[in-house]
């Protein structure tokens, strides 16, 4: 259950992601920074390490998104967590190696999802779909993309939400950024299972990630809970650009 979208410009993006998840779930940690060889990586953690959304030195960004729309009933219980994928993938630092990476990882015992991921270097934007026995890509133009999953209805969360963001777009904001933040605590018709920043009695919103990505570096900002109800100033966490030689901006 999440909303993720992503806002390109001229020289990087912006992508925001909503969290959605069981109002029982132990929270997990904000962003924090990982060293890997030559290039450094950022994402929140789970408690058992895992992460739903991540990017490094080079703005590659890789996110993950329950596929409920998928029947899970002939592929037995779940035997491995989506959230160790990311981590995985951070280390291919590129659009090419990430699909290799991917292909060539022991899905089985995973439950359906959809990846995406955004390679600014390249401009490529690149969507991955496991059903639980099967790997398929597909690739988007580098422009304003949004992607929604709920437990209740993936296609009910596309549809709904889909619609109030192309509504909303651009309408009283000057700062892409700001609309993004703006649009995904919104609550239109009503706060639900539906509405961007949901509301259910067994589930909700639980986080709110943002990252901008610039080719002096990259900053992922991480607001714990609803994001209609941000209290205080998000964690963030900037990591620098990576040089063509494949070293850090000072």
């Amino acid at each position: 259950m999440c909303t993720l979208s992503f806002l390109p410009d001229r020289q990087g993006y912006t992508v925001a992601m909503n969290r959605d998840e069981q109002r029982t779930r132990i929270p997990a940690s904000p962003a924090g920074e990982h060293d890997f060889q030559d290039h450094s990586q950022v994402y929140p953690q789970e408690p058992s390490g895992g992460t739903w959304i991540g990017a490094d030195s080079s703005g590659n960004l890789p996110a993950i998104l329950n596929w409920y729309s998928v029947d899970t009933r002939g592929l037995g219980a779940k035997q491995k967590s989506r959230g160790d994928i990311i981590p995985a993938l951070l280390h291919a630092q590129d659009a090419q190696n990430t699909d290799r990476a991917l292909s060539a990882m022991q899905l089985a015992g995973i439950h359906p999802f959809r990846l995406v991921g955004i390679f600014p270097g390249e401009q490529q934007v690149h969507e991955w779909r496991w059903d639980g026995c099967a790997l398929a890509k597909q690739s988007s133009d580098w422009i304003l993309s949004h992607w929604f999953s709920s437990s209740k209805s993936d296609r009910q969360a596309e549809s709904q939400r889909g619609k109030v963001f192309a509504q909303k777009w651009g309408k009283g904001q000057n700062d892409g950024a700001q609309w993004l933040r703006a649009i995904h605590a919104r609550h239109i018709p009503e706060p639900g299972a539906f509405s961007a920043c949901v509301h259910r009695e067994d589930a909700a919103t639980v986080s709110y990630t943002e990252v901008s990505y610039q080719p002096g570096g990259l900053v992922m900002s991480y607001q714990s809970g609803n994001p209609c109800q941000a209290v205080g100033a998000p964690a963030q966490v900037r990591i620098p650009a990576l040089t063509s030689y494949g070293r850090k901006f000072s």
